[in-house]
């Protein structure tokens, strides 16, 4: 569970099993990997205040853990947004592993592919949504682009109409005058 090996926690364990502590039983036998260690007096869990928030911790993880499994159990939705920032940080700072997880579910592969597959769809939709902004901010500029070349070729053939008109005039002005 702690991810270290079982030798070392055997002896950390056996220095509070020593007759000078004896806050950890059983205090007799060989401990091996798969020993259950008790704590001696109840009094010690009640002041041991490092012990009470290890045991919260361990409860919040735990809480997570089985909350992605059943998410993977009843084939939820992917995770999104905070869900699934929530369940990267879980994993990022957990770092659980199978001997720690079979203590609450059976089921570590399946919660680490659907954290996995959630980013993963995650990316995606941030990617699609990116490029349908793009899509749309480019198709905006098109159109603003093409309504000022209209508007432009409006004023030049306004323009040229005009000065046509003022041409037209100046003949016959010209020619009323030579007549």
């Amino acid at each position: 569970v702690a991810n270290v090996p079982v030798d070392e926690v055997i002896a950390v364990a056996n220095r509070f099993r020593a007759e000078a502590y004896n806050f950890l039983m059983p205090e007799e036998i060989p401990l091996q990997a798969d020993s259950i260690i008790d704590i001696s007096h109840e009094s010690l869990m009640r002041q041991w205040d490092k012990l009470k928030k290890w045991m919260e911790e361990e409860e919040d993880s735990a809480r997570k853990f089985r909350w992605l499994s059943d998410a993977v159990r009843f084939k939820s939705g992917y995770l999104r947004g905070l869900d699934l920032k929530n369940a990267l940080d879980w994993q990022k700072k957990e770092n659980p592993n199978q001997i720690w997880s079979e203590r609450y579910t059976n089921d570590l592969e399946g919660v680490i592919a659907y954290i996995h597959t959630s980013r993963i769809k995650s990316r995606n939709n941030r990617f699609r949504w990116y490029g349908l902004s793009l899509l749309l901010v480019a198709s905006l500029a098109v159109a603003a682009y093409t309504s000022n070349e209209m508007y432009l070729n409006e004023l030049a053939r306004k323009a040229k109409d005009g000065e046509l008109k003022q041409s037209k005039e100046r003949e016959d002005l010209l020619t009323e005058r030579q007549l």
